[in-house]
């Protein structure tokens, strides 16, 4: 569906395809007319570079991707740990059956429906930021959905850990606690994610596969050792030492919206196409405010 329906919106490719065609009408004045993609190393080498080699050298030289790839990945893990920490808290220790105990994954659904609905109201100024920053505003301004995600999810781990480990506390007091679990998880996958797109434009991709590679390595090994340590350690201690972990990282998005500018500006990767607009604005004011006198 998405082949039928959908057109080809990246720049590249259209420039290319355009290329190809200016080519083909005219062999001879056209024929030195290449676009850049068409001129990329297309050996197995050149994209085992591109696609294996350089997420992880990005991974390796961005304090950006490391902190975004770590925060991710413990939230990712709290995701898949829930899939072993529901029937123990639920099924053990409240006598619930197998399909009662699915059935608490609903607030799951509505808090990422939730998450969902306030990232949108969080990003409706964008269309203006559009005109403002003539395509290309600053990265930071997707951060808000994670500043109230991480703190949320802090909430939510200590809410389902104390209320969870007790059978006399009513079923629907944890239960309604993975609203705000997964409100926290919608809003910090989006707001980051987004952010990653934004900061590395061209590269989001190197950058996206580094990040989806560590952190599903993180979640696949979490429900190895999730039933294990909910046990041991009971519910209430063993979602407190996520929620510490969870408050540990809470102040990213804030550190990033106030620092973000000044990290992105000595990175290799990112094209701060945002700075370079910030300063052509500031030279329009100038000549504006000199024309005014």
């Amino acid at each position: 569906m998405t082949l039928l329906i959908i057109p080809e919106t990246y720049a590249p490719i259209i420039l290319a395809k355009k290329a190809k065609r200016m080519r083909k009408e005219d062999p001879v004045v056209n024929k030195r007319i290449y676009a850049q993609w068409e001129k990329q190393d297309w050996s197995i080498r050149g994209i085992v570079h591109r696609t294996l080699y350089r997420p992880f050298h990005m991974l390796s030289m961005e304090p950006v991707l490391v902190l975004i790839t770590t925060y991710l990945s413990l939230v990712y893990g709290i995701l898949y740990a829930l899939f072993q920490a529901f029937p123990i808290i639920f099924i053990r220790k409240r006598g619930f059956s197998i399909s009662d105990d699915g059935l608490v994954f609903i607030g799951i659904g509505i808090g990422t429906t939730l998450g969902s609905y306030i990232n949108y109201r969080l990003t409706s100024h964008y269309p203006q930021l559009i005109k403002k920053w003539k395509g290309f505003p600053p990265p930071e301004q997707r951060l808000f959905g994670a500043m109230i995600g991480g703190p949320g999810l802090v909430v939510g781990a200590f809410w389902l850990g104390w209320t969870g480990q007790y059978a006399s506390i009513p079923w629907y007091v944890p239960a309604l606690s993975t609203i705000v679990v997964g409100l926290s998880i919608s809003l910090i996958f989006m707001s980051f994610l987004s952010y990653l797109v934004d900061t590395y434009l061209m590269y989001s991709a190197s950058a996206f596969a580094a990040n989806t590679m560590i952190r599903s390595a993180v979640a696949a090994a979490f429900p190895l050792f999730t039933t294990q340590m909910f046990t041991n350690m009971g519910v209430n201690w063993a979602l407190t030492l996520f929620g510490l972990f969870g408050l540990l990282l809470a102040p990213s998005p804030f550190l990033f919206y106030r620092y973000g500018a000044q990290i992105r500006s000595r990175s290799k990767f990112a094209p701060c196409l945002d700075l370079k607009i910030a300063k052509e604005l500031a030279q329009e004011a100038e000549k504006e405010i000199e024309h005014q006198v």
